[in-house]
């Protein structure tokens, strides 16, 4: 079997239901795929999503008690026979041609890690639409500026199974959704790993955000940063922070409405603070994360001499 298609789950079925609908519709032979959905301890089981695809895909449902998508991942990995093991996101809806770009790339680089595009399809969502223009913006520019710190993003991801397996798949830690890809792309280079880019290979990503759930993702963001430089004995790349950012600026400033050049360089910033405030969260832990928030409050409050 050539692909094993892994799809961690939490409580999304209905999305769930359209990326299913999407793999049934690839256009690439049934025989050399398999999809396997990992329940990661939804609060309503899956079987029912997964037994309507039984006539329309090779599929497996795994369960596991909640641990996180890096956990996940290496569940479905686990199960996995293919020789190759992609990553989507329940969220996800592939394009027609996905399997069959990624299958034709890694013919040309067998060993390397490959990524193909994603397709922000909530366009009418601002969070959304700056979600996918600070993703797409931070990938491009570490991969221009530093390339130890290039990743690709877990729901779009593909490697051979036998050299996931070598590093070690996804990092435990990672218990929540971010910066488990980071983590693992970081491996595969430190490894001598190759990544490889395949536009082509395309999904559609429907997250429809209000400001409370971009805020929150974004400081759980900062939470994955931090779990990032605890697992690799590192501290936060200064001289990265100055030049990204000012990308990032511009990235929000190329939009056609007045409007949006208003508001998303606002959003931007508030998406910056939310990540700090993660990162100092995880990084002191609960309870003292919860006492310097409050004694900055305080120290705020207190009137003036």
């Amino acid at each position: 079997m050539r692909f094993s298609i892994i799809i961690p789950s939490f409580a999304r079925p209905k999305p769930l239901h359209r990326c299913l609908a999407g793999l049934a519709a690839l256009d690439y032979p049934r025989d050399r795929f398999e999809v396997i959905v990992v329940d990661d301890g939804n609060p309503d089981p899956l079987d029912e999503i997964v037994r309507e695809f039984d006539g329309h895909l090779r599929i497996t449902l795994v369960r596991q008690a909640n641990s996180g998508p890096a956990i996940a991942r290496n569940a479905g990995a686990q199960h996995a026979r293919g020789e190759w093991l992609g990553f989507i996101d329940d969220d996800c809806v592939a394009h027609p041609d996905w399997l069959a770009q990624i299958d034709d790339a890694a013919a040309k680089w067998p060993e390397a890690m490959l990524s193909g595009d994603t397709v922000n399809a909530c366009s009418g969502n601002v969070f959304a639409e700056l979600n996918q223009i600070l993703v797409s913006t931070v990938t491009r520019w570490l991969k221009e500026h530093d390339s130890a710190l290039h990743f690709f993003p877990s729901n779009n991801l593909f490697c051979p199974a036998a050299s996931f397996q070598r590093i070690g798949g996804f990092h435990p830690d990672f218990r929540i959704a971010a910066a488990e890809d980071r983590e693992i792309c970081a491996r595969w280079l430190a490894s001598g790993g190759e990544m490889v880019e395949v536009p082509e290979a395309r999904i559609s990503h429907s997250h429809p955000q209000t400001l409370t759930t971009f805020l929150r993702m974004h400081f759980r963001y900062g939470r994955g940063a931090a779990t990032l430089h605890r697992s690799r004995n590192t501290s936060p790349r200064q001289f990265a922070t100055r030049g990204l950012h000012t990308a990032l600026l511009r990235a929000t400033l190329r939009e056609d409405s007045a409007s949006r050049r208003v508001v998303l360089p606002v959003l931007m910033c508030a998406a910056q603070a939310a990540e700090a405030a993660g990162y100092i969260f995880e990084s002191l832990g609960r309870s003292r994360a919860a006492a310097f928030f409050e004694s900055s409050r305080d120290a705020q409050n207190e009137p003036n001499a």
